[in-house]
């Protein structure tokens, strides 16, 4: 039996109709959803850079899982900072002290400003700090002067920081005049990291 042109297009070229219509990467059903994340495009892109981040700790991968973990949490909090309650753009300053746009701003800058504003906790900034640090890794040189390599440890701590971030996010997007956490969500966290 052969295969019949359908509206005048040969086989191949149905078939390359249809593949052009795929993404070309797409998450794990079972990475975390950011519902909070209006921005349809920037969702998807977010999530399919944690679940390659994940993917990459399953196989070994710690360098790249400690990046793509670290672009995670930079994303989420490029995207969140200009949607949080108190915030001012005049308030974000370059290392200068010069007022900046939020996408001039490096990690370590990004993560101070959304504990500032109350849309991460306290707990939730350090454990970015430390997973800021790690990702720096990926410069040959910082990596050699540090004497340190990505390993499992970066790549967990980058994890751990995005999906604290994610769950932060979750609760500070509940709130009716502009994403932040309430004062019981932030004595919350505190109170779990003081249980130790």
């Amino acid at each position: 039996m052969a295969l019949q042109p359908h509206s005048g297009m040969g086989l191949l070229e149905l078939i390359h109709a249809a593949l052009v219509k795929c993404p070309d990467a797409v998450p794990s059903p079972t990475t975390t959803e950011l519902p909070f994340v209006d921005d349809e495009e920037m969702r998807k892109s977010i999530r399919v850079d944690l679940s390659s981040a994940a993917s990459a700790l399953r196989n070994g991968e710690w360098k790249a899982a400690t990046v793509l973990a670290g672009s995670v949490c930079e994303a989420l909090l490029l995207w969140a900072i200009p949607k949080a309650k108190d915030y001012d753009p005049q308030e974000i300053k370059d290392p200068r002290g010069n007022c900046c746009a939020p996408e001039n701003l490096e990690l370590a800058a990004f993560i101070d400003r959304a504990s500032a504003l109350k849309i991460i906790t306290t707990g939730t900034r350090d454990i970015a700090h430390r997973a800021r640090n790690y990702r720096n890794l990926i410069h040959a040189g910082r990596a050699r002067r540090l004497a340190q390599d990505c390993d499992r440890a970066s790549a967990l701590a980058a994890l751990a920081a995005a999906e604290s971030i994610i769950r932060n996010l979750k609760m500070a997007s509940e709130a009716a005049d502009g994403l932040t956490l309430t004062d019981a969500q932030l004595a919350s966290d505190a109170s779990q990291y003081a249980k130790k």
